[in-house]
């Protein structure tokens, strides 16, 4: 899956240049093989994005969030 990073040191303008070549693409109905994290769709609408999001885009990091999120001192650690 392809996530757009935020703190690339890539100019603005190549991030520019693939929307603009992935807009051309869906006007001339070309199918790209582009697979995105359902948060960026939900991004893209205005929508906010879950903990649901997170854990299909990278499923380690949402484990962990979910393991310290459900931790109390009385479970011991497997």
């Amino acid at each position: 899956m392809y996530y757009i990073n935020g703190l690339s040191h890539e100019p603005n303008i190549n991030f520019e240049l693939i929307g603009i070549l992935m807009g051309l693409a869906i006007y001339n109905n070309i199918i790209l093989d582009v697979s995105f994290p359902q948060a960026i769709y939900k991004l893209l609408l205005f929508e906010e994005p879950n903990f649901d999001d997170l854990r299909e885009w990278q499923p380690e990091i949402a484990q962990s969030l979910e393991f310290i999120l459900n931790y109390n001192e009385e479970t011991p650690l497997e």
